[in-house]
């Protein structure tokens, strides 16, 4: 087995590969062990050089989020997996500008996935600032490569009229509109 701390071993990787066919064959947890260990080893590299391999972290961070969401009553764990997958790109996006946005747009589309773990919670002001996050992102993507993201555009949207609908935000008359919903993006 390679060293988990040799930054050019593809470790991470092939074990995410294998984690992908392990869910597709139907063996689930032994799908989330495999995707469990890419985590592991994605952060020893990420420890050893953040610079190089913060980004892998943020990848199979989004791969273990994905394959704890199969697994009943393990959804708490799977929040946690997507918001530090979200996380990490956030901080790895502006060591390099531009490089890793199209990354950073689709792991913030765990935002929808997170936006129904916060409703759940009654938590809308995170929900909202989620959805809108995302949706900043993916605009800016397709104002550069003009059609490119409207499928994501148009899920976010729905996503937000179902929550919005779901949680009975502005069906009060003079209720205010949440503040994230006010200026389009949040920081």
């Amino acid at each position: 087995m390679a060293d988990p701390t040799d930054v050019h071993s593809g470790l991470p990787n092939a074990l995410s590969v294998l984690a992908v066919h392990l869910t597709a064959a139907g063996r689930t947890e032994e799908a989330l062990t495999v995707a469990e260990e890419a985590v592991a080893a994605a952060r020893a590299h990420a420890e050893a050089d953040p610079a190089a391999s913060e980004h892998l972290l943020a990848l199979t961070l989004k791969d273990l989020a994905g394959r704890l969401t199969e697994c009943p009553g393990r959804s708490d764990a799977g929040r946690a997996a997507a918001d530090e997958a979200v996380e990490t790109f956030r901080r790895v996006e502006p060591r390099d500008p531009g490089t890793f946005e199209q990354h950073l747009a689709l792991h913030l589309a765990v935002s929808l996935w997170l936006a129904a773990c916060y409703h759940a919670e009654d938590d809308a002001e995170g929900a909202l600032k989620l959805l809108s996050e995302s949706e900043a992102v993916f605009s800016r993507l397709d104002t550069r490569h003009p059609g490119s993201f409207a499928a994501e555009l148009e899920a976010i949207g729905a996503a937000r009229a179902e929550f919005l609908r779901q949680s009975g935000i502005g069906d009060q008359p003079g209720q205010d509109r949440p503040r994230v919903l006010q200026g389009g993006s949040t920081p």
